[in-house]
């Protein structure tokens, strides 16, 4: 037990933003349609699995996104179906790491109560 005691906070920092996230988007997020960005970004992927095509609107090629997020979009969409849940809760692991990456930066820069408290 002792062993896992550093690790304790973090794992803590970890499943508790994991949990309100996953809460969220199953409750108040579970009808979400995408707009603006994530529509974009949610087309192209989407013309790359049915067209083959990285493109907005099919067989118009665009440069206008970076091709990474669309690549995981579409991977998602390949493995998993076109539900953008799956893709939403892949987010709510993402977010998770995040907090805990804020938490262990301001324990470097300040303590571990201010840490904990960020």
């Amino acid at each position: 037990m002792k062993r896992w005691q550093p690790y304790l906070p973090i794992l803590g920092i970890f499943f508790l933003a994991l949990a309100v996230r996953v809460l969220y988007n199953l409750t108040v997020g579970k009808n979400y349609v995408a707009g603006y960005d994530a529509q974009a970004y949610e087309k192209i992927a989407f013309n790359i699995v049915r067209e083959h095509c990285f493109c907005l609107n099919p067989h118009m090629p665009t440069v206008g996104r970076a091709p990474l997020w669309p690549g995981i979009i579409a991977a998602f969409d390949i493995l998993l179906g076109p539900s953008n849940l799956y893709m939403r809760l892949f987010l709510c692991l993402v977010g998770s790491g995040t907090c805990v990456l804020v938490y262990l930066f301001a324990r470097e820069v300040f303590n571990k109560q201010i840490a904990l408290l960020a």
